[in-house]
Order: structure tokens, then C-alpha cells, then sequence
């Protein structure tokens, strides 16, 4: 335990209280000193990924959020780059200020005094020992300053880009927060999270090279004013060279910032088609809808890596310039110094090649500078373009209604304005501690006056007025990645009596009692662990808990049993809300007869109006449903622990994996070859130069020097242009696996796993792949062969350097034996820290209504923060310690030029000007070259965790596809189901859902199968799919379903899920991906079931557009068209999981007369709560706790007044 005198902070066993930044004093944080006492603990005890969870003070996100915003809103023409030029100009231009002095003294400093230094060298000048000395003295104390300022100056540049990227990161969600629902259409999930992933993480990058661009233009009028006063125009020529090869760069980088944004449209496209796929799994399964699935995102793979691969050439390639323009520069010198006749001056000639090298530095400093800035610019032209949609501006004027609470007069609002969609003149009153149902057919704006009075659907005339605090429980139950009574508590102040009367009234006891981990049972992503029904009671337990004046439940009671709907509406509605006013929308209507009032909608408009008596000729007849309800004392649990996320290695198999991937190994030998080989030539061309310049030969010197270069220059470009080739077909191998593997992978994976976890890896991983990875490797192994050509030519020229050579080279690897480990560890940790903050801002997205509603912006907007809190403090750990590293590294260089120039100048009579000269020249770069090197060596490593983190999906266990048995095109012709002992549970180590199911199912058998929420009902339609592995067998015409493959098994069974599921496309592309139907078929099914005058209404009928997750239909609409997709497939076998449970009892008759002509001769398995639409069955199947507890005709099984379905019936 670590104890500091400001504040405890505690490293090896528990949380820290504060970050050990704040900890340090001025003089630790400048020399590095806090994160060596960090490493030392952390090495000891590598497991931190529950630690390190706050952040530096001055990062903390909610005051940045807070401050970012408040700026932003005092200007009335808000601009991102001015706002955030306000809140960290000053600071950003102070840090680059302090820095900028060292850095200028150095560029003046060095040239000068080496040449000064060259003139002890030669015999003929009066130049003291003494003098030589002190030249070099100078030369390593500007060395010593840039050591000393460029790692602080970076840490502090770094650390304001992680406030920029907070500041801009809250800012995007405080926005998502005020969206409106029709906002939301606006903007893909996938552009949503491009923008948190990728585009504020440019800021970040960008902030370490802007001050660096101006520093780079004073470096050149420095290094040219030296040029003309050292050597004349011919110096000069050399700088046109580089301003030349920068002009070109600059049109190259325009080139591939338009590139930029094309690859940023096609990745959004992209990840919004994977979202879909990811979200919505199980339904692209059952409809065997992976191939078209997988050529949509082929297509939008090959656009997008199209474009990548033509920027990452681009790119690549300048970086190629930089390497060798120095070159040319000093070739071109020397030429023009041939040509006029002028002896080769080794003073002149190598204070020109260090003048160069400088400058070549700078020139790459300006250039990343503007790439950044290219990058910056297409960015906040993205997420300035989010900032300025429409929002909610929360215009909530304190109203005195009376006796009412909502009040609306001829209001009229519509979904588009172009479409009569919306609602049309309605009067609409809600008194206090009034409870009044919304009646009426799916698409009849039940919801849409809802959404209305939650200020979602914008009015375009008339009024509407509320008063009091409003609750929501949706249509579709939205829950949160956490634990049930995370979900119910949502942010509001726990009380454990509320709670406890909430779930007795919510009849949730039963259910929480048979989970092992009770209500602390993680629910997982969307709730996709508990059942249709567990997730309408928990959102409705949620809408409940809140204290309000107003509760707007929209059909709460659709995916509830009878009894369980009549427990719920009694003890909730009618007792605890007495005093409260409520709208709640229905389709139950005998509950309808205890409500103050009821008004009927038909196509937007109010139909009728008044209570149920008066209104009783336009209701239907009353329904029964079932369930059983129990009284269980809820006792306390222990909180479940989620699967935590696999981080990845960056381990040498990692780097083979991504090398071989598609390729020989004679291919990769010939690749590394070609780099060694070609910084075999630069170096070569040096040592030639300084050979020439020590015999003082002849011009014709110049034709071998030429080759030199020649060929040197040309490797270049090949080896880069084979490299990236190479690098491409990685990608290409790593996406095409990952996508197949998540395509084809088994449902037990998603449940273990987050959409944020595997969204991760799929946008962010896969761009690092795809666009850092080859440029950094490339730079890596380019800068490694420099160094080691560096050392090369040092020690060949100079022996009794040889032995500080090894030691620094030892250095080296201690240096990253002891850091790396550590630094791979915390950036690990920060990669599966990001995650959970995708994961929030998805749930978000998907239940922002309900979040408005409830009033939880503040709850979700805490949460979001503490998700960036904890990444920030994981994040600048680990840069600290990254430049620590990078710190000491820069002062054993320090050391060792030190000891070269100093060994020089005491062996004088052993060293020849031009291997001194040459020497001192290629020594000074080390610096330079050692802190490019491990900057990219470092941020390859980690880029490396992305690259194994995709391979790791490499080796996911994909779904179990034993079947070798083709059955003839007509299997199956009967529809004869046999279930023999089939047992079945979700994962090894949770319970049995299904225990030893056995029955029989006769061809043409209309079976319904009852059983409360959570009884296994779903659970043994999902046997029928193979979704999960299961014990026992199961015959459909006498064949083993287990022996037939899968796809030809999932296409012979039709199927309407629980949750209706579109996506975004064409209605066309939603009912006939696979293009199997013609236009005909279409509308006659359409027409069966009431919806084609409705699509035919549309702008473009059946090509008429479908939003994200079908946004712009209803949720019975939505269920319909999952209707007609089974209807199309005419099978034998057909399963209904809740076909009817969003749909108005009238619409539920169409169904079921559409369902008994379509499917006569089908056997149909029927999932419903209706107990009218399944008590005309063949066969009542009746499950309870995973078994089959009563099956027989439904008049046999209600002669049995101890049976379950007996019960069910009449005690409903």
C-alpha cells in the first residue's frame, strides 16, 4: 500500500482515491519521477483493471462537459474549432511557447558548433583541444535541452488533447441527450459511434503536432538564413528540393483527405449494417438471411477498403519522401558543388547534411501537422454538423391546468410532413387522478398521441398543455446493460420498502426468486436474458417507480399473462396510482371496464370517446388470458459478475499471424530483404560521400555516388509499394474472418457478450487494422534499419565507440523488458474500458424517449461519464508512463553523444575528418530517429492488441453443423414433430430452461403452447432452430434434425418472432432479400393482411424506405410484416412466438383467419397469452419451470379442475 501526505492512494489491493498524477509535485511530474514509482508498483502487481478508476482532477469529464457546454451556448453562432480554441487556446499556446525556445536554440546551436568542431579536425586550423571541448559542450547541451523539453512538452500537449477529446466526447452525448425522436432518424447508430470512436479521438492525436507546425517554419527560415551565410545558393538549391517534394506531399494529402471522407461514409455504412446484423441475430438465424446479409457488407467492405487502400498508398509514400529527401537535398548540393568546380569542404559539406537533417525533420513535423489538420478539419465538419441538428430545448412553461393535467385542442402533428402519418384534430383531456385508455387498430396513432404528449412528435398546429412530473413505460420494453434493480431503480434514490411493494405489484417476486442472483441477475444487453414478458414487468416496474404526477404506459400489459395483467391493473393501477393520473394503451378490453374513460383512435384521428357502457357496440369480445400468481419473499442476492472481455495480446505470434496471414514465408524473408537491402544503399551513399571527401577524389566520384542514391531512392518506393500490398491482403483475411465468425457464430456468444464488445471490434479495431497498422509497421521496421545503420557506420568509423554502442543497445532492452509489459497491460485495459462506453451510448440511443420521459438525461449523462473517467485515468497512465519511457531513452542517448563526440575530439589522431563529420552527423540524428522509432514501435505494439483482438474472433466456436444428411427438396411433406428427452440450457453453467421434453406432434396439428412468463416457451421454439445446443432428439418427418445442416433445416421452418424485427433498407428488401417472390406475391399477401393500402399509399410502394430497426412503422405494423414474410415461405412446419401481442384484438382476428387459411395444411406450434386464439388448437401444450406439464386437446385437459390450463382459464 502506497501512502502519499496530500491524499490516500492505494495500488496493489484496492481503488485509489485520487490519481497518482495528482499526487506528484512539479519538479516529479517534469522529470518523470511519479510514473517510475507507478511502474515499480504496477510491475509487482500487473492485475489494475479495477483499479486506476479516477481521473486527474483537471480531466474529469463532467467539469469539462459542463464548462465545453456552457461555452458553446453563450455563443450565438457556435463554432467547435472557436469554441474550442476559447477554452484551451491559452493553454495550448503556452505549452507550445515553452517548448519552442529549446527547439530553436537547437536547430541554431548544433550546425554552427559542429562546424566549428570539424575545424579541430583539420591539421591546418589553429583550433585548440581546449576550444574542441567546448564546442562539443554546447552541441550536447543543446541536445540536453531538447531532452528535456520534448517528452514534458508532449505529455502536457497530450494531456490537453484528452481534455479536447472529453470535452467534445460530452458535449456529442449532452446533444444525443436532447434529441428528438424524428432527430434520431436523422442519424445512423453507426455514424453515432464513428464519431465517439474515431472522430474525437483526431483532437487527441492533432494536439502534439499544431504548436510543432509554426516551431517547424521558424525552423526552416533558421536553417536556410544558415544555409546561404555557410554555403551559398548551392545550399539553398537543397532547400527547394524539400520545398518541392512539400508542395507535392501537400497535393497528395489533399488527394487522401478526400479519400478521408469517403472512407468514413462507406465505414458508416459498414458498421450501421453490422449493428443490424449484431443487434438482431437471432431473426437473421431464423430466416437464414446470412447471405444476403453477408453481400451487402461485402459490398460496403470493398468500397470502403478500396478507398482505404488508395489513401494508405498515399500516405505511405510521403512518408517515403521523408525518409530519403534529406538525401537528395545533400546529393543535389554536392552536385552543384561538382558542376561549379568547388572542392569538396568537409566543414561546409557536413554543417549543410546536419542543416538538412534538421529541416527534413521539420518539413515532417509541418507535414503530419497538415495531414492532422486535414483530418481535424473533416471531423469537426462531422460532428459539428450532429451539433447543429435539431433538439429538444426542454420549453417547459409552468401551466395551471385546474383540474386537468394534459390538455389538448385540434392538434395536429405528423411523422412527415409529405405523408398523412400522424395525427389529425384531436381534442384530448386527462384529468387529475384520472386513469383513461387509448383503444384502437395498429397504425390508428395510439402511440403517436403518446409520443405527442412527450414532445416528440413536433405539433404543426393547435395545442397541447401538461402539467406534473410525466413516467413512460414503451411499447417495446427498453432495458440497460446491469442488473434487474438497476434497471427499475434507473437513477432514482433507492428505497427499499417502494422497491419491494413495486415488485409485488409488478408481479416480479416469482421471477427474481427462481434466479439465482435475484435481482442483482445481470440482464443483459437489451434484456436478452430474461423473457418477453420479465422485460414488459420490469420497464413497467421502472415507469412505476418514479414518482409522478403522469404515467404514460404504452400497452404494457401486451406481453403479460391474463392474471398477471389483472394483478398488475388492480393492485398498480387502480390502488397504488389511484391518486395519479394515467393514460394507458390496450388492446385488453375487459380491464377497459374499470378506467374513467376510453378513447377509441382509427387513422390518426379520435373516433369516440367515453366510457366503456357507452362504447361497449365498438369493443370486441372479451379475451382470456393466463397465468398463475404467487406470493414469494424476496430475499437479498449477491450480485452477478458479467463475462469480462478478452484484451488481447501483442505478442510475437501476433505479429506472425498478421504477417503470414495470405502469404508465403519466402514472400515475407523477401519483403524484410528488400528493407535491409535498401538501408544497406542509404548508408552506403554516406560512407561513400565521406570516403570521397577523406581522399579527395576525383568528380568522376560523382557516377558511384549517383548510384548510390539512384537505387536507394527507388527501393524505397518498392519496398513500400510490396509492403502495403502485403498489409492489404492481412485486412482483407482478418475482416472476411471476423465478419464470418460473428455471422456464423452461436447465440450463447452474443449472450455473453455485449453489442459495445464486438461493435468495438468491428468499427475501431478493424479501422486501426485496416489504416495505422500498415503505416506504423511500415515506419517501425523503416526506422529500426535506420538505427541499426546508424550504429553501423558509428562503430565501422570509429572502433572504441563499439563498446557504448553495446551498452546502449543493452539499455534498449532493459528499457523494454521493464516498460513494455506494463505498458501493454494498462492499454489493454483501456481498449475493454472503452466498450462499456459504446454500449451506453447504444442503449442510449435505443431508448432516449423513455430516458426523456423519466427525466434520466442526468442519470445516463453521470454514467457516460464515469465510462470516460474511467478510460481518461487508465489513458494518461499509461501515456505518462509511455513518456517516462521515452524520457529515459532520450537520456541514454544523450549520454551516448555525448561520449562519441567526446571520444572524437580525445582520439583526434586515429579520426578522419570525414569519418568524424560523418560520424557526429548520423550520432546527432540518433535522438530524433530513437524517439520515432519507439513512438511507432510503442504505438504498433498496441495497435497489435487490435489486430490479435480481431484474430482472437478468429477462433470463436461457431454454431455446431454436424449435418451431413440432405433431405429431398420436399422434407419436410408432413410436419410430424417428435421431441425425445430434450433438455436445454443457455450455457454449461447456468440451469436447465427445458428438462425432458417429450411429445409427439401429428402432421397438420395445431398446437398452442401456454405457461407464464419465463416457463420455457420460447426457449423449446429455439430447439426447433438449433439455436443452442441441446440434450435428446428431435425428428421433423422422422429425420434427426441434428443431422440435417443448418441452413437447410432453418429455410424448411417458418417463423414470426417475439420481437418483430426490420431493418433498414426497402419494405421489399425486408420481406424478400433473397429475391424469391415476385411483385404479385408481395401485394397478395400484403392485402391479406390489411396492409397494402397502406404501403401503396407510400411515395415508392414496395421500395419505399424502412429506417433503422423500422423506426417509421408501428410495432404492429412491424409484427404484420413479419406475418407476411411466413406466409411468403409456405411451410409445413410454422412457429408463432407472440405473433398477436402488439396488435388490437380486430387486426388479431385477421391474423388468426389468415394464419388458418395459409397454414391448413401446416403444423403450426402458437405461443400466445390470447387464450382464445390458441383454445381452438388440435392440442394444448402446457410448460411450467422448463416441463412439459399438461398436452391434450384443450376440452380433455379443462375436465381436470386440478390442471394447470384449468387454472389458467378459470381463475383468470
Amino acid at each position: 500500500m502506497l501512502l502519499n501526505k496530500k491524499k490516500k492512494i492505494v495500488i496493489n489491493n484496492e481503488l485509489e482515491d485520487v490519481h497518482p498524477k495528482d499526487n506528484s509535485n512539479v519538479l516529479s511530474h517534469f522529470f518523470f519521477c511519479w510514473q517510475l514509482q507507478t511502474l515499480f508498483k504496477v510491475s509487482k502487481n500487473r492485475n489494475v483493471d479495477d483499479k486506476f478508476t479516477i481521473p486527474v482532477e483537471a480531466q474529469e469529464s463532467r467539469q469539462l462537459g459542463e464548462k465545453f457546454e456552457n461555452t458553446w451556448n453563450r455563443d450565438k453562432n457556435p463554432s467547435l474549432l472557436k469554441t474550442l480554441v476559447k477554452m484551451f487556446g491559452l493553454e495550448f499556446a503556452l505549452c507550445g511557447l515553452i517548448y519552442s525556445i529549446p527547439e530553436l536554440l537547437s536547430t541554431f546551436l548544433q550546425p554552427v558548433y559542429l562546424g566549428k568542431l570539424l575545424e579541430y579536425f583539420l591539421h591546418e586550423t589553429p583550433t585548440s583541444q581546449n576550444q574542441a571541448y567546448v564546442y562539443g559542450l554546447i552541441i550536447v547541451t543543446s541536445v540536453v535541452l531538447r531532452v528535456l523539453s520534448f517528452q514534458f512538452y508532449m505529455m502536457e500537449a497530450y494531456s490537453i488533447g484528452l481534455k479536447v477529446r472529453t470535452a467534445c466526447s460530452s458535449l456529442i452525448y449532452r446533444k444525443l441527450l436532447r434529441f428528438k425522436i424524428l432527430t434520431k432518424q436523422k442519424i445512423a447508430l453507426g455514424q453515432l459511434i464513428n464519431m465517439l470512436s474515431n472522430d474525437v479521438e483526431k483532437y487527441e492525436l492533432a494536439t502534439s503536432f499544431f504548436p510543432r507546425m509554426w516551431i517547424a517554419m521558424l525552423k526552416l527560415a533558421i536553417g536556410i538564413t544558415l544555409l546561404s551565410l555557410s554555403s551559398g545558393l548551392k545550399g539553398v538549391a537543397g532547400i527547394a528540393v524539400l520545398a518541392l517534394i512539400l508542395l507535392f506531399q501537400c497535393f497528395l494529402y489533399k488527394i487522401g483527405a478526400n479519400l478521408g471522407t469517403q472512407i468514413v461514409k462507406e465505414r458508416d455504412t459498414r458498421i450501421s449494417l453490422m449493428n443490424a446484423i449484431i443487434f438482431r441475430i437471432q431473426a437473421i438465424k431464423m430466416y437464414v438471411w446470412e447471405k444476403p446479409f453477408a453481400l451487402l457488407v461485402q459490398a460496403a467492405r470493398k468500397a470502403e477498403l478500396d478507398h482505404i487502400s488508395k489513401q494508405t498508398y498515399i500516405f505511405n509514400e510521403n512518408f517515403t519522401f521523408l525518409f530519403y529527401v534529406n538525401k537528395i537535398s545533400i546529393y543535389v548540393f554536392v552536385l552543384l558543388l561538382i558542376v561549379s568546380g568547388t572542392p569538396l569542404d568537409p566543414k561546409v559539406v557536413f554543417m549543410t547534411m546536419n542543416i538538412y537533417n534538421l529541416l527534413t525533420l521539420a518539413v515532417k513535423e509541418l507535414m503530419i501537422g497538415v495531414i492532422s489538420l486535414s483530418e481535424i478539419k473533416v471531423s469537426t465538419g462531422r460532428i459539428q454538423k450532429f451539433l447543429f441538428l435539431d433538439e429538444d430545448h426542454d420549453e417547459n412553461p409552468e401551466t395551471n391546468l385546474g383540474d386537468y393535467r394534459i390538455v389538448a385542442r385540434e392538434v395536429t402533428a405528423k411523422w412527415d410532413p409529405l405523408l398523412d402519418v400522424g395525427l389529425s384534430d384531436i381534442n384530448f383531456e386527462l384529468r387529475r387522478g384520472e386513469l383513461v385508455a387509448l383503444v384502437g387498430a395498429i397504425g390508428s396513432g395510439k402511440s403517436s398521441l403518446i409520443y405527442t404528449i412527450l414532445k416528440e412528435l413536433p405539433i404543426s398546429s393547435g395545442t397541447l398543455s401538461s402539467e406534473g412530473l410525466i413516467s413512460y413505460a414503451p411499447q417495446t420494453p427498453w432495458l440497460v446493460p446491469g442488473t434487474i434493480r438497476d434497471n427499475i431503480t434507473f437513477g432514482e434514490r433507492f428505497d427499499n420498502r417502494k422497491y419491494l411493494k413495486v415488485l409485488r405489484m409488478c408481479d416480479l417476486e416469482h421471477d427474481i426468486s427462481r434466479l439465482t442472483h435475484g435481482d442483482n441477475t445481470l440482464v443483459g444487453e437489451r434484456g436478452t436474458l430474461l423473457s418477453g414478458g420479465q422485460k414488459a414487468r420490469v420497464s413497467l416496474a421502472r415507469a412505476v417507480y418514479k414518482d409522478a404526477d403522469i404515467y404514460l404506459l404504452d400497452d404494457p400489459l401486451a406481453a403479460v399473462d391474463t392474471s398477471v395483467a389483472q394483478t398488475i391493473f388492480t393492485q398498480c393501477f387502480l390502488d397504488h396510482l389511484k391518486d395519479k393520473s394515467i393514460i394507458l394503451v390496450t388492446h385488453q378490453l375487459k380491464l377497459l371496464k374499470n378506467v374513467d374513460r376510453i378513447y377509441v383512435l382509427e387513422d390518426g384521428k379520435i373516433k369516440d370517446c367515453g366510457k366503456y357502457e357507452a362504447l361497449a357496440e365498438v369493443s370486441l369480445p372479451n379475451e382470456s388470458r393466463m397465468a398463475a400468481t404467487s406470493d414469494t419473499k424476496l430475499e437479498k442476492y449477491t450480485k452477478e459478475s458479467e463475462v469480462k472481455e478478452d484484451v488481447g495480446n501483442s505478442t510475437t505470434n501476433t505479429y506472425k499471424t498478421y504477417l503470414f496471414l495470405g502469404k508465403s514465408r519466402l514472400f515475407i524473408y523477401l519483403q524484410l530483404f528488400l528493407f535491409v537491402a535498401n538501408q544497406a544503399f542509404v548508408n552506403g551513399s554516406d560512407v561513400f560521400l565521406s570516403f570521397w571527401i577523406n581522399s579527395k577524389g576525383p568528380s568522376n566520384y560523382l557516377a558511384i555516388y549517383s548510384g548510390f542514391v539512384l537505387i536507394a531512392v527507388l527501393l524505397y518506393h518498392f519496398t513500400s509499394w510490396t509492403f502495403i500490398k502485403c498489409c492489404k491482403r492481412s485486412s482483407i483475411k482478418l475482416h472476411d474472418t471476423l465478419f464470418n465468425k460473428i455471422l456464423h457464430c452461436s447465440m450463447k456468444f452474443f449472450g455473453d457478450h455485449d453489442s459495445g464488445r464486438i461493435v468495438n471490434r468491428v468499427s475501431r479495431d478493424m479501422a486501426i487494422v485496416d489504416e495505422c497498422v500498415p503505416i506504423y509497421m511500415y515506419q517501425t521496421i523503416r526506422l529500426g534499419c535506420v538505427l541499426l545503420g546508424v550504429c553501423c557506420v558509428v562503430t565501422v568509423m570509429n572502433y572504441y565507440v563499439l563498446f557504448p554502442t553495446i551498452i546502449l543497445w543493452v539499455l534498449f532492452y532493459y528499457h523494454l523488458r521493464t516498460f513494455q509489459p506494463v505498458l501493454n497491460s494498462l492499454k489493454k485495459i483501456a481498449v475493454t474500458r472503452k466498450s462499456p462506453l459504446f454500449t451506453h451510448v447504444v442503449a442510449t440511443v435505443e431508448g432516449l424517449t423513455t430516458i426523456k420521459a423519466l427525466k434520466a438525461q442526468t442519470h445516463c449523462l453521470s454514467k457516460f461519464e464515469d465510462h470516460q473517467n474511467c478510460y481518461n485515468s487508465i489513458g494518461y497512465l499509461y501515456q505518462a508512463l509511455y513518456h517516462a519511457f521515452n524520457f529515459w531513452i532520450d537520456f541514454a542517448c544523450m549520454v551516448y553523444i555525448a561520449v562519441v563526440i567526446f571520444c572524437l575530439i580525445i582520439f583526434k589522431k586515429d579520426g578522419l575528418v570525414g569519418n568524424v563529420g560523418l560520424s557526429i552527423t548520423e550520432t546527432l540524428l540518433l535522438i530524433a530517429s530513437v524517439q520515432a522509432a519507439m513512438k511507432f514501435y510503442n504505438d504498433l505494439d498496441l495497435q497489435m492488441i487490435s489486430v490479435e483482438r480481431v484474430a482472437e474472433y478468429g477462433d470463436l466456436i461457431v454454431e455446431e453443423d454436424e449435418g451431413i444428411l440432405i433431405p429431398p427438396p420436399s422434407w419436410p411433406s408432413a410436419g410430424q414433430i417428435q421431441f425425445h428427452s430434450v433438455s436445454m440450457r443457455y450455457s454449461p453453467e447456468k440451469p436447465y430452461v427445458l428438462k425432458n421434453i417429450t411429445i409427439e406432434v401429428q402432421p397438420d396439428d395445431k398446437i398452442g403452447i401456454v405457461g407464464r412468463t419465463g416457463a420455457g416457451k420460447s426457449s423449446l421454439i429455439s430447439t426447433l432452430f438449433r439455436l443452442y445446443d441441446f440434450e435428446g432428439t428431435i425428428y421433423i418427418d422422422g429425420v434427426n434434425i441434428k443431422l440435417i445442416p443448418l441452413g437447410t433445416l432453418r429455410t424448411k421452418i417458418a417463423v414470426i418472432p417475439q420481437d418483430p424485427v426490420l431493418f433498414a433498407g426497402t419494405i421489399r428488401t425486408n420481406l424478400d432479400p433473397l429475391e424469391e417472390f415476385t411483385d404479385n406475391q408481395l401485394w397478395s399477401c400484403l392485402e391479406e393482411v390489411n396492409l397494402k393500402t397502406t404501403i401503396s399509399n407510400l411515395p415508392s410502394g414496395l421500395d419505399s424506405s424502412i429506417l433503422e430497426s423500422g423506426s417509421n412503422f408501428s410495432v404492429g405494423q412491424k409484427q404484420i410484416l413479419c406475418l407476411v414474410r411466413a406466409v411468403l415461405k409456405r411451410s409445413m412446419v410454422v412457429v408463432l412466438d407472440e405473433a398477436t401481442a402488439f396488435v388490437d384484438l380486430e387486426t388479431d382476428k385477421l391474423i388468426q383467419a389468415t394464419i388458418k387459411k395459409r397454414f391448413q395444411q401446416s403444423t403450426v406450434l402458437k405461443i400466445a397469452h390470447r387464450l382464445d386464439t390458441v383454445m381452438d388448437s388440435n392440442k394444448i401444450l402446457v410448460i411450467d419451470d422448463g416441463y412439459v406439464v399438461e398436452f391434450g386437446r384443450a376440452e380433455e385437459l379443462l375436465r381436470n379442475s386440478d390442471g394447470y390450463l384449468y387454472k389458467y382459464v378459470y381463475e383468470s
